[in-house]
């Protein structure tokens, strides 16, 4: 437990000057639209590569507006942290592929949300605001299953064998697939989805290997050929 204190203290220490940042402007248009800036690029390690609806391609770089549908790819190695207008927090690690499909924020008459998806790779996620007015209003879908957070922050691992789901703190997150759901609501938790078809498992706590293996990509330190070393990072100012 002292571990996970130490590592959440460190994350919300290291974004204070991250959120102090002016969110950018849409623009004139609605979050929620096609043309609207949901999000912006606030940290990148490495390579990552954005696809917009159009198919236009384009290099990730710090202060870089996010849009609705826009599929944000990391390379090996590559991190990228993305600030959203509630002020939640997506990171990828390296190999990710993420997408927001949906996102409704102070929008007259509708309830706020996020709707994500990610196929493959490492992410984390720290609710915002949306999640202390809405519980679950932040969903995620993996392959394997949906992850809702209710003002929380978890991790999670996407790969061949299904989804690990690592529970870091707050006040938990709801684990769903065609087979059922499953709460988690202590720290340090978790369980492995194997596929969206089957059974959910119950939670279990994690040892320290295992919660490594799932937030160790996404930490300053990056490996490369059983090296470790830490390339300069690069965030908004």
């Amino acid at each position: 437990m002292k571990a996970i204190h130490r590592r959440l203290t460190a994350l919300l220490l290291g974004t204070v000057l991250l959120l102090a940042a002016p969110f950018p402007a849409a623009a004139g248009a609605q979050v929620g639209s096609p043309a609207a800036v949901i999000g912006k690029i606030i940290a990148l390690r490495g390579r990552a590569e954005i696809t917009g609806r159009d198919g236009a391609i384009r290099a990730a770089a710090i202060a870089a507006p996010v849009f609705l549908r826009d599929r944000i790819q990391t390379a090996a190695g590559g991190r990228v942290q993305i600030l959203f207008p509630d002020r939640g927090i997506v990171s990828l690690g390296p190999q990710t592929d993420f997408m927001v499909e949906e996102l409704t924020w102070r929008q007259s008459g509708q309830a706020p949300g996020m709707r994500a998806v990610v196929t493959q790779g490492v992410f984390r996620i720290i609710g915002g605001m949306m999640t202390k007015q809405k519980p679950d209003s932040v969903r995620v879908t993996t392959p394997a299953a949906g992850i809702g957070i209710r003002g929380s922050m978890f991790s999670a691992r996407v790969g061949a064998d299904g989804t690990d789901i690592l529970f870091e703190g707050g006040k938990g997150i709801l684990v769903q697939n065609a087979k059922g759901i499953v709460v988690i609501s202590r720290a340090e938790s978790g369980l492995h989805a194997t596929g969206w078809q089957k059974p959910l498992p119950l939670p279990q706590p994690f040892d320290a290997g295992r919660i490594k293996g799932i937030t160790g990509p996404l930490s300053p330190r990056t490996t490369d050929g059983g090296r470790t070393s830490r390339p300069p990072d690069r965030t908004a100012r």
